[in-house]
């Protein structure tokens, strides 16, 4: 599928039946071509770019100190302490950041 983009969004149309491997591969090609779809879509504009980073970095910025926030008014959350709390948060935001890329 040539265009704007040339080979960017061509996939092979391969089947490898209906294995757990034929499966597997379908997903990885199918992430393969969203992918190329939100790349060419976030990086038609800069503006649009800079946009998109400057609201992830707020709103992940807001839930971090959101949770701090009340963790040290309360001295914890519930039975977990100020440490575990910011061990989970760590721990949330790390698992957050990896499945979002």
């Amino acid at each position: 599928m040539a265009g704007k983009y040339g080979q960017l969004l061509w996939l092979p149309l391969r089947t490898f039946g209906t294995t757990a491997f034929g499966t597997f591969g379908r997903l990885l090609r199918l992430w393969r071509m969203y992918a190329a779809l939100d790349l060419a879509f976030v990086a038609a504009d800069i503006k649009l770019v800079l946009i998109y980073l400057c609201s992830d970095a707020i709103t992940n910025l807001a839930a971090v100190t959101g949770m701090l926030l009340l963790a040290e008014r309360f001295a914890g959350i519930g039975v977990w302490s100020k440490p575990q709390v910011i061990f989970m948060l760590g721990y949330a935001t790390t698992v957050s950041g990896l499945m979002s890329t």
